[in-house]
């Protein structure tokens, strides 16, 4: 029996999470004429989203995702389309660099090309802006962690770090492993089902990206596509990260080297990637604007203590019953990695928010 605090808010619908899937479950309920409350455990929305922007608050690049694929994801391209959000091609005209002998010079040639890849104008971070913006005020409330759920009278009693909460629905959009870690689920998930949440990885968890920004895109002028290709470091993959029209003018890289090699050698980081951008872009490289590392592995609200414990894998399509409801049709889990499409990767967050709010517009009618 749960003993209920007479501080206790009753809340009809609460979502854990403010990243792109809870907004997006959030944004539709509110649409359908429903009360929500997100609870976010960081100090900002997004997520995985995170944008570098400047002193005017200019956006420069991302350090979350940044791609999406509009001839093959067509919710993606719904969403994008329902804000008026534009999306222009990734750059890779041009030969591409390849860093792979550490004793020898990096040489160019030609990359494979993907299909249909695209920005988005302003950076996921513009339909993350959208749906923050599109919704009621107060249905966030930042630095709040959901730390354990119980049943109780036909609702569910969650104990949170900002005190007590009563709702009729509760909707999971943190990472699976990170909702086994640290939330007590008491009796309210079988075992088997926490098992198979921790067994799903969390989509580049464990990553550090790298934002790099220039006065111009120079290596445009020397017939380079921007993209690098390294065995050497510490960059493993970099790409062109430019605005339209090449400004403003960045590369964006994914750093290849183990979470804790990076943390040991935090302080020497940004200097390794400027000296592997000479040695790839030749002596222009040498002054950036800025540098902007986002390591996701020293991010507690998104990299599982599993997820450093285990090798990086992309996730694949989880077990339907991750997508059902639980608690007697008041709990959902609705994290990107969920998703019946693209699991782990924008549309994937919007695949997943959408089917939640799905579940609960349809429960709610009956």
């Amino acid at each position: 029996m749960t003993v209920t605090d007479p501080k206790t808010r009753r809340i009809q619908i609460t979502i854990v999470g403010a990243g792109l899937a809870g907004l997006t479950t959030a944004y539709l309920l509110q649409k359908a004429g429903l009360d929500t409350l997100i609870i976010e455990a960081s100090d900002r929305i997004g997520g995985r989203i995170h944008s570098v922007r400047d002193a005017e608050n200019n956006f420069l690049g991302d350090l979350g995702p940044t791609w999406v694929w509009p001839p093959y994801q067509p919710l993606a391209t719904k969403w994008l389309q329902r804000f008026s959000i534009e999306v222009y091609p990734q750059h890779e005209e041009g030969r591409a660099v390849h860093d792979i002998d550490p004793n020898g010079e990096p040489t160019h040639g030609f990359a494979p090309r993907q299909e249909g890849i695209s920005r988005i104008l302003g950076g996921p971070q513009a339909l993350v802006d959208c749906l923050g913006s599109a919704l009621k005020p107060k249905t966030l409330e930042l630095n709040s962690s959901l730390l354990a759920v119980s049943q109780s009278d036909k609702r569910l009693t969650l104990r949170t770090s900002q005190g007590q909460i009563s709702t009729q629905y509760l909707v999971v959009t943190i990472p699976m492993r990170l909702a086994a870690e640290t939330v007590e689920w008491g009796d309210c998930l079988d075992p088997n089902l926490i098992q198979l949440m921790s067994a799903a990885p969390t989509w580049m968890a464990t990553q550090a990206k790298a934002t790099i920004v220039y006065e111009r895109p120079f290596w445009r002028d020397k017939g380079l596509s921007g993209q690098i290709m390294s065995r050497v470091g510490p960059m493993a993959e970099a790409h062109d990260h430019c605005g339209p029209n090449g400004f403003p003018a960045a590369i964006f890289g994914f750093i290849g080297l183990p979470a804790d090699t990076r943390e040991k050698h935090r302080d020497l980081l940004e200097e390794a990637i400027v000296d592997q951008l000479v040695r790839c872009f030749g002596p222009k490289a040498t002054k950036p604007t800025s540098i902007s590392i986002e390591d996701w592995a020293l991010n507690s609200n998104i990299c599982s203590k599993l997820d450093l414990a285990t090798p990086p894998a992309h996730p694949q399509l989880l077990p339907g019953i991750i997508r059902e409801s639980h608690c007697d049709g008041k709990l959902f889990f609705a994290s990107a990695e969920t998703a019946a499409r693209s699991p782990g990767l924008i549309e994937g967050a919007l695949d997943a928010g959408s089917r939640a709010a799905t579940q609960i517009l349809e429960l709610d009618d009956g």
